[in-house]
């Protein structure tokens, strides 16, 4: 069952007050992209039902990357791909033992608006995905250490 392990690189990025970790100039949030598959009865992925994309900030204290053991949460809103007036409001809560995701927004469907268990995560070539169903959809979350919030170089 994914966990918080599954996003420590994530949760060092994010955490001000970590030892081991990139320029504090650079550190920010994180970019996020949720995608909804539909899925056949069969079990192929077939068509595209939804798509967000946007960011997401760590709530904790500063230090939490030294605590493999705590707690974590994410959370922004996403607008959506295709009309960005549609968004949704999303949440990553991470432990020792868990990783859940919860949806809401006006825009979903009555089912959406809950808290899922991830099925599976995986940390691969920068970008983490988080993955779960829901009877005829598949979620696929995407985050990724985003540089382009928080940047100031200063003058030219």
């Amino acid at each position: 069952m994914p966990s918080r392990s599954d996003l420590e690189r994530l949760v060092v990025w994010c955490d001000p007050g970590a030892t081991e970790s990139p320029s504090p100039l650079l550190r920010a949030e994180l970019g996020a992209a949720l995608i909804v598959h539909r899925v056949t009865p069969s079990g192929d992925v077939n068509g595209l039902a939804a798509a967000w994309k946007g960011r997401v900030v760590m709530v904790a204290p500063p230090g939490i990357s030294e605590l493999p053991a705590e707690r974590v949460r994410f959370g922004g809103t996403l607008p959506g791909i295709r009309n960005p007036a549609k968004t949704v409001t999303i949440t990553l809560i991470a432990d020792a033992g868990s990783l859940t995701v919860a949806l809401s927004g006006d825009v979903l469907a009555g089912d959406w608006n809950t808290r899922f268990d991830a099925a599976h995560a995986a940390d691969t070539a920068g970008v983490v995905r988080v993955d779960w169903t829901l009877s005829t959809h598949l979620f696929e979350l995407s985050l990724w250490a985003d540089l382009g919030v928080g940047v100031d170089i200063g003058p030219p």
